[in-house]
C-alpha cells in the first residue's frame, strides 16, 4: 500500500511538472525499502560441516586472516581481515586525512589481487587518481601534484596498465541508492565509500538520525551483495556521542583517526578501536603519516599496539604480506 500511495503521489508529481519533487519522493521511498526489507541469513549446527572444517583449515593456514587484507596489520591481525558482509567504519574531523586512508587501502587491496570500486561525495575522481598514482608509484604526491617527476611516465606506461579494470573511482551525486546501483553494475568485490555522512540526501549532515539510515542502507547491501564496504565519516562538533553510538549496530568495526599537534608536525596520526565485533579490542596505534614519502606512508610502528594481547603479532614484519588466497 504504502508503495502505490508513493508512486501515485509521483505520478501526480510529475504531471504537474513538479520533477525534483518527484525525485526526492522516490529517493526516500527507495531507501526506506533498502533498510526495511532486509535479507536473513540462518546456520544450522547440524548441517555445512565439511565447509566449517575448510574455514578451519583456511584459519590454521593464514593464521585467521581469511578475509580482504586492509594492508594496516594492528587491524588485520584484529579482525581477519575485511569479510564478504561487513561494514567498517573510520571517523576523524575535517583535514585529517580520512581520503588517504581509503586511497592507501585500495591500493593494498589491488596489489593483492581484488575488484575494487571507489566511490567519492567530495572530491573528484581525477584528484582521487592522482593520490593513488603517486602512492603506487611510490612517488611524492607534492611533487606530482606540482608536476616535478621525471619517473611518473615510467609509471603510466609500466605500472598503471597492469591494474586495467581493476579499480572504478566515481563520483557520486545525490546519495545511498545510487551507490547500490554503482555496485550493481560494477560488481566489486570490495567498496570504499569516501564522505559516508553526505550520503544522506536531502538531509542535513548534522541530523545524526538521517545519516545513520545510511549506514544501516550499506550493512543490508553489504548482507544482500556480499560485498564488504569500508566508509569513512567526518565528526562534526554537534552530535558527536549520538552519532558513534548509533553507527554501532551497524557497524562490524568502526576506528577513530586523530591527530594531535605534536603528531602533525611528527606527520603520524593516531587509530583508536571503538568497536569490533569479531576480534578481542585493539590498543590506540600509530601511522606514519607522510604524504612526501610514499615508502614510508601508512606504516605502522608495532611498538605502539606490541603490549595487546588480543591477538598475536610478528614482530619481525613491518607489515602483512598481502597475498589473495583462493
Amino acid at each position: 500500500n504504502k508503495l502505490v500511495a508513493c508512486l501515485d503521489k509521483a505520478a501526480e508529481q510529475i504531471n504537474s511538472g513538479n520533477v525534483d519533487a518527484c525525485y526526492e519522493s522516490l529517493g526516500k521511498l527507495l531507501l526506506e525499502v533498502n533498510t526495511k526489507f532486509a535479507p536473513s541469513e540462518k546456520a544450522d549446527i547440524g548441517v555445512n560441516t565439511e565447509e566449517r572444517l575448510k574455514d578451519y583449515e583456511l584459519s590454521k593456514i593464514t593464521g585467521g586472516m581469511t578475509g580482504y587484507p586492509l594492508g594496516i596489520p594492528p587491524i588485520d591481525r584484529q579482525t581477519g581481515g575485511l569479510k564478504n558482509v561487513d561494514l567498517f567504519t573510520f571517523l576523524a574531523q575535517s583535514g585529517k586525512g580520512k581520503t588517504f586512508l581509503l586511497c592507501f587501502i585500495a591500493i593494498n587491496l589491488l596489489k593483492a589481487g581484488y575488484k575494487v570500486m571507489f566511490l567519492t561525495k567530495e572530491m573528484s575522481p581525477r584528484q582521487i587518481l592522482k593520490r593513488i598514482d603517486a602512492m603506487l608509484a611510490g612517488l611524492s604526491y607534492n611533487k606530482l601534484k606540482n608536476g616535478q617527476l621525471s619517473k611518473y611516465r615510467d609509471y603510466l606506461e609500466n605500472i598503471a596498465p597492469k591494474y586495467k579494470g581493476k579499480l572504478s573511482i566515481e563520483l557520486i551525486t545525490n546519495g545511498v541508492n545510487e551507490c547500490i546501483a554503482k555496485v550493481d553494475a560494477y560488481k566489486p568485490e570490495i567498496l570504499l565509500v569516501d564522505g559516508g555522512y553526505l550520503m544522506s540526501e536531502g538531509a542535513d549532515p548534522e541530523d545524526w538520525k538521517a545519516v545513520i539510515s545510511v549506514w544501516k542502507a550499506f550493512k543490508i547491501m553489504s548482507l544482500d551483495r556480499k560485498v564488504p564496504t569500508i566508509i569513512t565519516s567526518q565528526l562534526t562538533d554537534k552530535n558527536t556521542v549520538a552519532y558513534s553510538t548509533g553507527l554501532k549496530q551497524y557497524c562490524d568495526a568502526i576506528y577513530l583517526m586523530q591527530q594531535s599537534d605534536v603528531q602533525r608536525a611528527a606527520k603520524e596520526i593516531s587509530i583508536e578501536n571503538i568497536k569490533v565485533r569479531d576480534g578481542e579490542h585493539l590498543l590506540p596505534f600509530t601511522m606514519n603519516w607522510d604524504i612526501s614519502n610514499p615508502k614510508e606512508f601508512g606504516q605502522v610502528s608495532f611498538e605502539s599496539f606490541s603490549e595487546n594481547k588480543g591477538f598475536l603479532v610478528n614482530q619481525e614484519e613491518n607489515i602483512m604480506s598481502l597475498t589473495k588466497i583462493d
